[in-house]
Parts: structure tokens; sequence; C-alpha cells
């Protein structure tokens, strides 16, 4: 009986160390333990173990001692298998002692690795942006932080154990494949766009990191989804706001400029900055206003300067600009310190007020020209109406004057005809010009008449009431038997343009009158040998109230003739046009067509 317990304790003992024999050499052989240090010791270790087992077992079983030599006598093979078994142990004891220092290590890395999954799970519970881990083949989440539920408002536990695939957590299912392919090529992708749902229905805009990872001997993706809905939107606002200022920009009415604050040069101008400067784009980016040379007066420019940095703005700094041309134009600038993209710039308006001032500058002309015409008209009417006054108590006391005689009286009488004249060619031309202003035309009654005999009539007045002038006709060429005119207006008009050359001819000289048919036009010309005019005189003499000399030693007149003249002119469809040389004489010159 206690042989055979020894023998079945012996058979377990043999295939307990069979057993792990096994699974040393086949089921360990890829496992941590086949690479440590002493592994080999131990199988042998337990291999010399079972082999001293299975040589226990023969001298159990009668009979085998045929099969299985082992010394020549009982003792022998009892002493060869006891040092079978120490030769067992020995090389155990080596395996352990090789091993155990690899086990300690074998700690310390798990330590290690212990601590580093707790880093990473401190992380990837802390970190706001979502991270997942899905199965490469059908998307199935292996996990997810925290996140999740403040992007989608579900918890975690919703996704977990699901394919996001079904989930339909992509908006546009390629996003996702263009994502595995590109961790599959490259093995991660970084800052990748795409739309995630949500799960309410709501789109979420995100930039998409992934890498390709093993868990379990499985391949994952590893994605970190950065929420950028807000900054998103905020860049669309910026852009929308930006094409909103970029459209004002070019459409402003008024030349806009964009300069950096620290003297850079222009960064950009507005399609009116190139209209009105012909400075183009091209021309005016890199460069500043000194070496465009756009500020009329330097010292203009250091005033808006200085302005500028006092306050941060200029508002309504009137000064003067020089365009591509050498034209020099006013302008109203105003001025802003900006910021554009964290550079420091200056953006600048500048309203054109040139036709403005100009028209300001008129309107005080007016005025001016108004006052003296005023002062001027009271001195013309007194001066005539005074001498009639004079005359007629004359005639009308001779006894307390001394007496006079008939010729005396008839003389008086023509002065005082000649002054009422006088006094009605004036209201005549205020009473026109009263017209003209109000807008309504001059009325014509156009009758046939002979030109040379009209001519000829005013012609002969004039030569009675100024013997000092020579007075000439001149009638080349075939006349026409009759023009269209109004009698009453081109009489007015003559006897303006004679009443000037007799005028301006104080010391005499020859006045000659011309007139001839030119084309489809009769044109007449009035030439004095007087004082002429100059230029600037000439480019304004057919303005209204305008009098080449406004002093008290002035020749008479309203400023009004000239003006009226033309205006009755072109009533009758003619012009009319001067030419003059200070010292040698001027010539008016006006056409009216012979068929109306």
């Amino acid at each position: 009986m206690y042989g055979l317990n020894d023998l079945l304790l012996e058979v377990l003992r043999a295939t307990f160390l069979a057993a792990l024999l096994f699974y040393l050499v086949v089921g360990a052989r890829h496992s941590r333990f086949a690479r440590l240090p002493g592994a080999r010791f131990i199988v042998v270790g337990f291999s010399l173990l079972l082999l001293a087992t299975l040589l226990d077992i023969t001298d159990e079983i009668p009979g085998l001692e045929r099969y299985v030599v082992i010394g020549a006598t009982q003792t022998e093979a009892y002493i060869e298998t006891i040092f079978g078994y120490l030769a067992a142990f020995a090389t155990l004891f080596v395996g352990f002692i090789k091993i155990i220092p690899s086990i300690a290590k074998i700690e310390e890395v798990s330590q290690e690795l212990r601590e580093s999954e707790e880093k990473f799970r401190s992380v990837f519970e802390t970190i706001p942006d979502v991270i997942s881990i899905t199965r490469l083949s059908d998307g199935l989440v292996a996990d997810l932080n925290p996140a999740i539920q403040e992007l989608s408002g579900l918890p975690r536990e919703h996704f977990i154990g699901r394919s996001s695939i079904d989930l339909k957590t992509w908006a546009n299912p390629a996003d996702r494949e263009r994502m595995v392919q590109s961790v599959l090529k490259g093995g991660s992708i970084r800052n990748m766009e795409a739309q995630l749902n949500t799960g309410g229905g709501q789109l979420r805009d995100c930039l998409v990191s992934a890498r390709l990872m093993h868990l379990q001997g499985e391949p994952h993706i590893l994605a970190v989804f950065k929420d950028i809905t807000e900054r998103n939107e905020v860049l669309r606002a910026l852009r929308d706001s930006e094409a909103r200022f970029r459209l004002i920009f070019e459409l402003s009415p008024d030349p806009l400029i964009i300069a950096k604050a620290n003297g850079g040069g222009i960064v950009d101008v507005n399609r009116a900055f190139v209209a009105e400067t012909g400075i183009s784009v091209e021309e005016a980016q890199g460069k500043n206003s000194v070496e465009l040379n756009i500020w009329a007066d330097p010292e203009q420019r250091s005033i808006f300067l200085d302005l500028l940095r006092q306050n941060g703005a200029v508002i309504n700094l009137e000064a003067g600009f020089r365009m591509k041309d050498g034209a020099i134009r006013t302008g109203l600038v105003s001025a802003q310190l900006v910021e554009l993209g964290a550079t420091p710039c200056i953006l600048i308006d500048i309203r054109d007020i040139t036709q403005q001032k100009q028209a300001e500058q008129a309107l005080l002309e007016m005025d001016r020209m108004k006052s003296e015409f005023i002062s001027t008209a009271a001195h013309e009417l007194r001066t005539p109406l005074a001498t009639m006054l004079g005359y007629t108590e004359l005639i009308r006391s001779p006894d307390e004057f001394g007496g006079f005689n008939e010729e005396q009286r008839e003389d008086f009488l023509a002065e005082i005809y000649l002054k009422g004249e006088t006094l009605s060619r004036i209201i005549d031309e205020m009473l026109d010009i009263s017209r003209i202003e109000s807008g309504h035309p001059i009325a014509l009654d156009r009758q046939p008449h002979e030109p040379a005999a009209l001519l000829s009539k005013v012609l002969r007045r004039f030569e009675m009431q100024s013997p000092k002038h020579l007075f000439q006709s001149e009638f080349p060429g075939k006349q026409p038997e009759v023009i269209p005119c109004d009698l009453h207006r081109i009489t007015q008009v003559l006897e303006n343009l004679l009443s000037n050359a007799v005028k301006y001819s104080p010391q005499g000289g020859s006045i000659t009158v011309h007139g001839e048919t030119v084309g489809t036009d009769y044109v007449i010309s009035i030439a004095d040998q007087g004082i002429g005019m100059a230029p600037e005189q000439l480019e304004r003499v057919f303005d209204k109230f305008y009098r080449a000399d406004s002093s008290n030693t002035a020749i008479s007149g309203l400023g009004l003739g000239m003006s009226i003249a033309r205006q009755i002119i072109e009533a009758h469809s003619g012009r009319i046009w001067m030419k003059s040389e200070p010292g040698v004489g001027t010539t008016v010159t006006f056409s009216m067509p012979l068929v109306p």
C-alpha cells in the first residue's frame, strides 16, 4: 500500500511538472516570461525535475528496470536519482537567481506603467477637448472623456460600446473615411476640419487630430476633437465685417487711405483716391505722403501729424493736396488711429471741397460785386438825375440865374434828354438782369431788318454825341437784304458796345463797325483803339456786375451791359466774343444766323 501511494504521488508530480513545462515551452514562449533572463534555466530545471520524477516512477513499477537502465545496482540508481534532483534544483536555483532581479524590474516597470496610465487617465479626463478611442474596423467607441457631455449634452455612456458609424457622429461620413485613410497612410493626422453631429441635431465645427494605436492587439484610433464652432463664427463675423468694410472702403466717394502709423508707407487706397489723384494703387502702396508729394504745403502735414499724435484723431482739417498732374485741390482731412491685423495704422479720409471753396469764393465775389453794384447803381442814377434836375431848375427860373437865350435853352433840353436816355438805359439793364436772374428768358420780337441800315442808324447817333471819335463803317461783300432779329434788343447790344468803345477810348481815335456774311451767319464787329484789357479782365468781361475798374475814378457803368448783351445774342441763337490788348484796343464780335 505504501508503494502504491508513492507511485500515485510520483505520477501526480510528473503530471504537474509535464503540464507546467508544456505551458512554459508552448503557452508562455511569446510572453514576457520567455524574454526574462533565467527563463531557460527554469525550463531546464523543471525538465530535469520531471526526468528525475519519471526515474522514480520506474523504480516503483516492477519490470521496468529492463527498459530503463540507471546505475548498475539499486544503490547506484538511487544515488543518480538523488543527483538528478540536485541538478534540477541547482538549475532552478540558478534560473530563479537570474529571474528575481528581472521580476523586481518588472514590478518597477509595472509601477511606472500604472503611474503612466494614471497620468494618461488624468489627462484624458481633464482635457476640455473631446478625446475618443474607437476601433478601426467598425468605429466602435472604446472610450471617451467627459468633455463629450459638455459638447453634446449626452453622457459618455451613451456613446461607449456603440459604433460612431451607427450613431452618425460624423455629419459627413466621408470625413471619417478621409481621417482613417490619412491615419493608415501616415500614422497620424493633425487639424483636419470636420463637422460632428452632437446627437441633438446640432452640428459643431471641429479640428480633428488622430493617430493609430493598438489595444489588446487590435488597431484603434485615438482622436482629439477641438470644438472651433465659436471660433469659426467669430471668423465668419470678422470676414463679413471685413467684406463690409472693403465694400464701404471701395465705394466711398471720398478718397480713403490706409497707412502704417510708424511711417512705413501706404497699405491701401480706394478707387476714389485713384480717380481723383491719378495715382494708381501700385504707385501708392509702400510709399508715404512725402514720397508721393501729396501735401501742397509740408507745414500742413506737420500740423496733421501733431493733431493725430495728441488726440488720436483728426477732424476736418482743411489742406491743399497735389494731384499727379500737379493740380492743387482743397480737401477736408479726417483721420483715425486703428489697428489692422495687430499693426497700428491710420485711416485717412479726404473730402474734396475744391468746388465748394470755389463756389464760396464765387459767392463772396458775387456779394462783393453786388455791393459794388448797389453803390455804383446809386451813383450812376444820381449823376444823370442831378444833371436833369439842375438844367430843369435853370429852365424854370431863367431870371434867377441871369437869363439865357433860346440856343442855350435848347442845349439844356438836349442835355436833359441825353441824361434821361442814360437813366432809361440803366433802368432797362436792371430790369433785364432781374428777369434773367429769376430764370425768365429774354422775350424777342423777331422781324426782318436790313443790317446795314440798322448799323448806320445807330452809328450816326454816336457820331453826333461823340465828335472827338472817328466812326467808320465797313460792309464788304454782298450784304443780305434782311436778317431776322429783335430791333430793340439788337439796338440795345449795339448801343452798349459802341458806348463801351467810346468810354474806353477817352483819347478819341477810330471806332469801326464791320458787317459781313460769313457762311450762314451775319457777323458784326466793333473795333476801337482804346485802352484795351488784360487777359484776366477779358476772361471775366461777360460776368454779371463785373467792372474792370471799380475805383471812384472808374469809367461809369453798372457792369451789366456785356452780360445782357451775351444773353440777347444767345437768345438769337448766335454767339459773342472779344479780343483785346492793353494799349492797342478792343474788338467785340457777334454773329446771328441769317435764317432763324
